[in-house]
Parts: structure tokens; sequence; C-alpha cells
């Protein structure tokens, strides 16, 4: 099984290029393009902005290709006020230009598949789910014709919220991984281009086990957010470093037959280093991932 993780964090102290450089030096096959740091969800700072996007695209994957590596995924930008949908329609146009500029980009870097997240509670609080299940896909029919000239698969992922009054983690959209699965298979009703991306800790921090999730979706399943949390928050570190099992999902992926990548999303491992030590640090938590994947026989 090929390894992967985030180019987020990394890329704010290095750069993409380096970034792309780092994570192959540390022993990763794959590269996940993050695309949600602040210049791509506010202001148009970011080349991948600008008018040159398509050469500057095209250039962060020649530096994966002369690295070895590829780019195995991608994420959209989130944490964008989705209320504008209904309040600002400037606004909201601006929010789609960003998502589907992040699709059209992954197309360009070769990365067959991009996270984008679903509108969730902590919008619509009051909403009911079969309310909300239509209100995603609403929103993700917006998305398909850029994600088919693309060739990109949308992968919707499950969300956390945190309760507004007792400051305590609750189920957000797809947290239940019988929810999940019928989100994808609704939205593939629409057009044969969706497939899940099972965030591991927001899975274990919203009391539903990754295991279990594993196998509840089964072969809509293609691409994994892996990293680890101490049940309370949602830390996003490394894997094995907290208290998720995740030899267990390991073997259920084995068990369903997983197809994907073992894609890190543990960047906040990185935080406590100085970015001199970066590297280091990635090459520990690729080392740690092929560990786990080796070890279920993945």
């Amino acid at each position: 099984m090929r390894i992967s993780t985030t180019t987020e964090l990394i890329d704010d102290s290095f750069g993409r290029e380096e970034a792309i450089r780092m994570i192959a030096r540390a022993g990763f096959d794959c590269a996940d393009l993050g695309m949600f740091n602040d210049a791509m969800t506010e202001g148009h700072d970011d080349p991948l902005l600008q008018d040159g996007y398509r050469e500057y695209a095209l250039n962060l994957r020649k530096v994966a290709e002369e690295c070895g590596i590829c780019f195995n995924q991608a994420h959209a930008p989130f944490s964008m006020n989705m209320r504008v949908w209904e309040t600002d329609p400037a606004a909201w146009e601006d929010t789609l230009f960003r998502i589907r500029r992040s699709i059209e980009v992954a197309g360009l870097i070769g990365a067959p598949r991009i996270v984008v997240h679903p509108v969730q509670y902590m919008i619509y609080w009051n909403t009911d789910p079969e309310s909300m299940l239509n209100k995603n896909r609403e929103f993700y029919r917006l998305l398909i014709p850029t994600a088919q000239e693309a060739g990109v698969k949308i992968c919707v992922e499950n969300m956390w919220r945190m309760d507004l009054n007792s400051k305590i983690i609750r189920d957000s959209v797809c947290a239940s991984p019988y929810e999940f699965a019928q989100y994808v298979d609704t939205f593939n009703q629409d057009a044969d281009i969706f497939c899940a991306c099972l965030d591991i800790g927001h899975c274990f921090i919203t009391s539903h086990d990754p295991a279990n999730a594993v196998k509840v979706l089964g072969d809509r399943l293609e691409a994994l957010h892996v990293h680890d949390t101490d049940f309370f928050r949602d830390l996003h570190t490394c894997p094995l470093t907290g208290i998720i099992k995740h030899y267990d999902v390991a073997d259920a992926l084995r068990e369903i037959g997983y197809q994907g990548d073992y894609t890190l999303e543990a960047a906040n491992f990185l935080k406590p280093f100085r970015p001199e030590f970066y590297q280091e640090a990635l090459t520990f938590m690729a080392k740690v991932s092929r560990h786990v994947t080796e070890t279920a026989n993945l």
C-alpha cells in the first residue's frame, strides 16, 4: 500500500515545491495537496488563484515526478462562511470559484480525487437530517461539471461540530457511517463521481468506531485522513501517539479489500518542532505509516 501525507503546514514554512521534496525524502510515496490555507480561502494572493495557475500547478506535478512521487489526492478550501449561500450571492459565487478552482488544480496535478467538505450542522443548527442531505446534494451538484471536466472524483468527508452550549463535540454531517454511506450513494445517483474519505480522528471523537466505519463504508471508501487524538480534541497528530487503535483500523481495511492509499492528515504533529526539524519528524511519520500498513499486510 502506498503511504501519503498532506503538504499542510510544511508549505507554510518552505513553500509548496520544497514541501513536496521533503515529503519524498521522508519516504512517502505520494503527497496530498492541501489547498485550505488562508490565501486560498481569503484574498487572491495564492498563485493557484491567479492567471498563471495552470503553469504553476503543472510545475508542482513536475516537481513531484522528479522526486519519484505523485499526488494521490488533494483537499479543497474550507472554513469559509457558507451562510453566504442564502445571504450574499456575490460572496457565494466567490466561494464556489475557490472550490471549483481547487478541483481543476487537482486534475492538473494528476490527483484522481479531491476532498470537499460537506455543508455542516454548525451552519444550519436546527436542520433535520433529511433536509441536510438535500442541502448537501444541492451543493455537490454545483461541483459535478467541474469535476467531470477535470477527471477528478469528489470525496465526501465525515465531520464533527462543537455544541454551542456544552462545548462538547457532537455528530455533524456523515459522522455516522450509515449516514455517510447514504450520502455517497445518494450523490452518485446524480453522477458516479463520489466516494468516501474516512477521517479516522473525526470518527473517533464523535464516538464511532473507525474500524466499524471502514466495514460499513466498504467499497465506497476510496481515501483516508489518518491521524490520532486523545478523544476530547481533534488533534490531527501522528498515528500511534494517541489512543486510536490504528492496528484494528488497518485490519479492517485489509478485510474490505481497501484499494486506496494510507494518507496522513497529521500536520499538527509538526507544530511543536522548529521548521528545521520538520524533515526528521516527517521521516518518523512515514516510518509509522509504513509500520502500520505492513503489520496489517496492506
